[in-house]
């Protein structure tokens, strides 16, 4: 079996949907900007290695429609033998295909893959234009349906997490993101993006802009946003965020013939599927089973962990379930600081957890998420 290591993690800045600067931006040409700024920093890499770019997006419509990905070949210059496949498991999308290009490496496939994620709500809403559920799933099992929002009260209710503990978990986040962004810390992940303001100025994006300096006071207040008497709210919610991240992951014996450094070996990964109604199980139970794939004795060997926080609640379950420290989870803040878009969420995981294993030297560093619909991914990383 052919090792697979990614040897390039990079990302936009996320920017607030509608209000933030990517907002009057194409996703296709952000990501497109963010391959070839990505690109341009791997001389060593031969185009001809490369069999494939694969893109989360959970909404493929309008400037995300068509094969997105295919389009995106072009757009960004990469030769036109390299293949182009969109993917969609909502949140999960973009480690989907990462997924899919280690294990493509893993069989003798390929030598070199691209695995993104790109998604602005500013331009496609959450669910698309005219979404039209199955009237069938919708008798037989309506839990298919629900939002992440609802199923964060789920989880609220079934592992008993206070209102004030959701808060103070929000806070938490937005306080080590800001924390990060002082002292530059994702200065190495993010590229800059080349767009033009609402005045179509030239204007360089430079920063994520929905990290900021709250307290429990001001969250307290806010009222719930699902249920008249639920403890979920917009401060205690990750808000959506237009951006994209991009990986290149290879075979590790060619990485290296050519003087490619890996920022990481993939040591193990993991999907699973469960109740769609209750945050924070199906994550739970993916790092679990990728642990156990990784021949761990314990979680407590994972030195850094990113779990995709789209609520408090659901993270605050999963790190309840698992017995987590969570002085080692999200330690730059997560999503819930950070932003959220479905086709990206999983690529920046991936993205900012390199960067973390790198600079603190850690050895090993996974990434948990669970998406819409029941299903959670998990990916174990080595640094040697």
């Amino acid at each position: 079996m052919h090792e697979a290591v990614v040897v390039a993690a990079t990302r936009t800045p996320l920017t607030r949907s509608r209000d933030g600067l990517l907002a009057n931006e194409r996703p296709d040409e952000a990501l497109a900007q963010l391959i070839r700024e990505t690109f341009a920093q791997l001389p060593a890499l031969d185009y001809d290695w490369i069999e494939d770019l694969l893109v989360g997006c959970a909404t493929q419509e309008f400037e995300q429609g068509l094969d997105l990905a295919r389009l995106i070949v072009q757009a960004a210059g990469l030769p036109n033998h390299v293949g182009g496949v969109t993917l969609n498991r909502m949140e999960g999308s973009a480690l989907t295909g990462f997924q899919q290009a280690v294990l493509a490496i893993r069989a003798g496939q390929g030598e070199a893959y691209v695995a993104a994620g790109v998604e602005f709500p500013s331009r496609i809403p959450a669910g698309g234009f005219n979404p039209s559920p199955s009237p069938q799933v919708l008798d037989s099992y309506p839990e298919m349906y629900t939002p992440l929002g609802l199923a964060a009260e789920n989880a609220a209710r079934q592992y008993k997490i206070s209102r004030e503990e959701q808060d103070q978990y929000a806070v938490e986040m937005h306080r080590r993101a800001r924390q990060a962004q002082r002292n530059g810390l994702f200065d190495l992940e993010i590229r800059p993006v080349r767009v033009k303001d609402r005045d179509h100025k030239p204007v360089t994006v430079l920063h994520d802009d929905a990290p900021r300096d709250t307290a429990l006071e001001e969250l307290a207040g806010l009222k719930p946003a699902f249920l008249l008497d639920g403890t979920v709210t917009a401060g205690n919610s990750a808000p959506f965020v237009d951006g994209a991240a991009v990986l290149v992951v290879t075979a590790e014996e060619r990485a290296r013939a050519s003087g490619l450094t890996p920022l990481a070996r993939v040591k193990s990964l993991a999907l699973t599927a469960g109740a769609p109604n209750i945050g924070g199980e199906a994550a739970a139970a993916a790092l679990r089973k990728a642990a156990k794939k990784a021949g761990l004795g314990s979680l407590a060997e994972l030195g850094e962990i990113e779990l995709y926080d789209d609520s408090a609640a659901a993270a605050l379950a999963a790190i309840r379930q698992l017995s987590l420290d969570r002085e080692r989870v999200n330690r730059r803040g997560g999503a819930l600081a950070l932003g959220r878009g479905a086709g990206h969420d999983g690529a920046r995981l991936l993205v900012t957890l390199l960067h973390r294993m790198e600079q603190e030297e850690v050895r090993l560093g996974a990434v948990v998420l669970g998406a819409t619909g029941g299903q959670g991914l998990a990916v174990i990383l080595e640094r040697e």
